[in-house]
């Protein structure tokens, strides 16, 4: 009987061990994916912010441009209509004044 009881207690005692030993590699496997999880959002992180500075890089650009185009549209609207007044500054106060007789 002595001997069942002594092989209970080696048979308890080892798988107190087991569980154990099974906890500790929980806890590593635990600190592990924690660890990998951490590093994974902190390469996430760098690489959205990258993506967000090139996207903001490219809008700054686009945006000048097309300020630079509407510029250059708007200049030579202006000189066009300079020029049209140039033309026809004679005529437009010969209108004028004609204008200003018949009222």
């Amino acid at each position: 009987m002595d001997t069942i009881l002594d092989k209970l207690s080696e048979i308890e005692n080892a798988a107190n061990r087991i569980l154990g030993r099974t906890a500790e590699q929980k806890e590593k496997a635990s600190q592990a994916m924690k660890e990998k999880t951490e590093s994974f959002d902190h390469a996430l992180q760098a690489e959205t912010d990258e993506k967000i500075a090139e996207l903001r890089q490219s809008l700054q650009r686009q945006r000048e441009e097309n300020l630079s185009h509407m510029r250059v549209y708007t200049q030579e609207q202006m000189d066009a209509l300079e020029a049209a007044c140039e033309r026809d500054h004679g005529r437009l106060a010969e209108t004028l004044v004609q204008r200003i007789l018949e009222a």
